[in-house]
């Protein structure tokens, strides 16, 4: 049987860029799977490995900062970690509100008012009347708010808020206004590995700002009966320059369904590798949503003009790959990186590109890479076993002289 099911995953793979989806493969994923007890997972938006993963935030002590089971939503943050043991990221947090709402409110939102597919994410704040969906490409967020008639609607932008390591954390952040539209800041946070987040902010229309310094601030505007606000959100590990140029490249427009399409179909690309017959319906549901669950990382983080931060701090240029964080690799070598071998080989090929990155630029590959930074996490050099197991399958596509120094 092991046997059968490996020469199935082959052919899969092989066969995988040729696949059409015929049927909507997402409908297949349960994103609230393991979102209320230590799985640590969540419904946030994301692409296969992507950079930004624009979602909710109720639970700052949970590692990936949400638990299905608490109603008080804090707000929509844009970076998660997900099913690891501690806790850092959620940062960049986004509140629509009405009733000239102050920094710190939370609002009521049960998880029956709660929708995701893989690549989108939709709550209704039934005590204001707003419905808040978000979608996302590789590095860059849309939000689309649906605003009761109000002549108070607001968006809170949190910059002090974000998840917490061992119930511990300093977050702050910096933001200016670009314009009547556009903002511009960072937020650092000390949360296991400390690390700053670039980002970009635009707006579908003016909006008057009320800066509050670290903590962020509020921006207000008035709204008729039904309308739509849609904010973009592009981020950097590089700067708020490079977090613009990403969400310009990415979003150019302000088409929210068109970009959530193309989410749902390459969610539906990447889970078509895998077409599993029989079993009961529950079986099929765990079987994709564990495939969507292993595709949230890695995560991207270069940008789209290939700079990236590297483990000291100093901004690089890769030779065109794409360069990877939150590799776990303690975690992530026995199964997860055997499995990209098989269904997304260029994947691999670029987190070894990474990791001889990493080795060039400091002199080591990556244990438990956070963000820019390593955080030393888990003992063992596990990039000489990913490598050498891809090496072996025929994943040669990178410098195998630097290899080896890597791993002798």
């Amino acid at each position: 049987m092991k046997y059968k099911f490996l020469s199935l995953l082959v052919a899969a793979a092989l066969a995988a860029p040729h696949i059409q989806a015929a049927e909507d493969y997402t409908e297949r994923v349960n994103v609230f799977l393991g979102s209320n007890s230590s799985a640590q997972c969540l419904p946030a938006a994301i692409r296969p490995f992507g950079m930004v993963s624009p979602g909710p935030l109720n639970w700052p002590q949970a590692p990936c900062g949400y638990q299905s089971r608490v109603d008080q939503m804090i707000g929509f943050n844009h970076t998660h970690l997900q099913g690891t043991g501690c806790g850092s990221y959620g940062v960049v947090v986004l509140l629509p509100t009405t009733g000239n709402a102050e920094l710190g409110t939370k609002v009521k939102v049960p998880v029956s008012n709660q929708s995701a597919e893989p690549g989108y994410y939709q709550a209704s704040i039934d005590e204001m009347g707003i419905n808040a969906e978000m979608t996302c490409t590789q590095r860059t967020a849309i939000h689309r708010y649906t605003f009761p008639k109000s002549n108070s609607a607001r968006v809170l932008i949190d910059l002090g808020q974000g998840v917490l390591y061992c119930g511990k954390a300093d977050i702050d952040g910096e933001m200016v206004q670009d314009n009547k539209t556009s903002f511009s800041g960072s937020v650092n946070t000390t949360a296991w590995g400390e690390h700053r987040t670039w980002f970009h902010l635009e707006f579908s229309k003016p909006v008057k700002f009320d800066d509050q310094g670290i903590r962020g601030g509020t921006v207000a505007f008035n709204t008729k009966d039904g309308e739509a606000l849609l904010v973009k959100v592009g981020i950097s590990y590089v700067s708020s320059e490079n977090a613009k140029l990403n969400m310009q490249q990415e979003i150019p427009g302000w088409d929210f369904d068109a970009v959530r399409k193309d989410a749902k179909d390459e969610w539906n690309g990447q889970l078509s590798k895998f077409d599993v017959k029989g079993g009961t319906n529950d079986q099929q549901v765990n079987f994709y949503t564990a495939v969507y669950h292993s595709m949230f990382h890695p995560q991207l983080s270069s940008d789209v003009n290939h700079q990236y931060r590297d483990l000291n701090g100093k901004v690089r240029t890769t030779d065109g790959h794409k360069h990877y964080t939150v590799l776990s690799t303690w975690d992530t070598f026995r199964a997860a990186h055997p499995l990209y071998t098989v269904i997304t080989p260029d994947l691999q090929t670029d987190v070894i590109k990474t990791m001889l990155d990493d080795y060039r630029d400091s002199g080591w590959g990556p244990r438990w890479k956070l963000g820019p930074k390593e955080v030393f996490c888990m003992p063992g050099a596990w990039c000489d076993v990913i490598i050498s197991d891809a090496y072996v399958k025929g994943i040669t596509n990178f410098n195998t002289e630097e290899a080896w120094d890597l791993v002798y």
